[in-house]
């Protein structure tokens, strides 16, 4: 039970419900798995299937794929329902016996143009799912970490982001939002962003963590709407 900001009214509950079915397919490391999730919100369900499978087909390499498909009510007045995707591939190498433990990771997405990201868990990169909706997004990306020293964990990562179809001149609402909207031109791509987190686990319960971001956004956002974003952000997490 929860409250969204798509809502009608903030208050409004929303019951989710969730199955999940997992297999070891014993080499490789391989594990597969099978779910179904329902978000409800005043009779408006969204029914999502998906299977993700994982695995290591070589030492310090791992991959991963999942393929989603969701189904939901169309808007009032229109019949039947609307169907969309999203395909997210991953992997992941550790490189052996280095100093710092740094590994390398390259990632795809693409959801398509209505898809409803619901509860979302994904994070293209921290300013652009700060500004956009995981909608109608095709992202690449790469993420580099390593441990320069024990107990501090650095991560790089460079997103591109774009839209899977264009919006054609029409305006674009600001995620989180029901009146604020971006400019937008017929073009697809959104931008280019960089991100540094560092985190320094201080004792088993205190950690702090500092976080770095630049987004130059592209040419689908209309020229006045088109102003390079940088974040600057500090945190302290206390387990108790």
């Amino acid at each position: 039970k929860a409250s969204e900001g798509d809502l009608d009214d903030a208050g409004d509950d929303v019951n989710a419900y969730a199955v999940n079915l997992a297999y070891d397919f014993g080499s490789y490391d391989t594990t597969g798995e099978l779910y179904y999730v329902l978000r409800n919100a005043d009779k408006q369900d969204i029914n999502n299937i998906g299977v993700r499978l994982v695995g290591s087909p070589l030492d310090q390499l791992t991959l991963s794929g999942e393929f989603a498909y969701q189904t939901q009510r169309r808007a009032s007045g229109q019949k039947g329902h609307r169907s969309d995707t999203a395909l997210l591939l991953g992997a992941t190498y550790v490189l052996p016996d280095v100093a710092m433990s740094p590994s390398i990771g390259l990632d795809y997405a693409r959801i398509s143009d209505n898809w409803n990201p619901m509860f979302e868990g994904l994070t293209p990169a921290d300013i652009v799912n700060a500004i956009l909706p995981l909608s109608n997004s095709q992202v690449i990306g790469v993420t580099a970490t390593a441990k320069p020293i024990e107990d501090v964990t650095l991560r790089l990562r460079y997103a591109n982001v774009r839209l899977v179809k264009a919006v054609n001149d029409t305006t674009l609402p600001v995620w989180g939002s029901t009146t604020s909207y971006y400019n937008m031109t017929d073009k697809k791509s959104i931008g280019n962003e960089v991100d540094l987190n560092l985190t320094y686990d201080y004792t088993e319960d205190v950690k702090f963590g500092l976080d770095v971001g630049y987004f130059d956004p592209g040419s689908a956002f209309d020229k006045a709407n088109r102003e390079e974003a940088a974040q600057v952000i500090g945190s302290m997490k206390v387990t108790f």
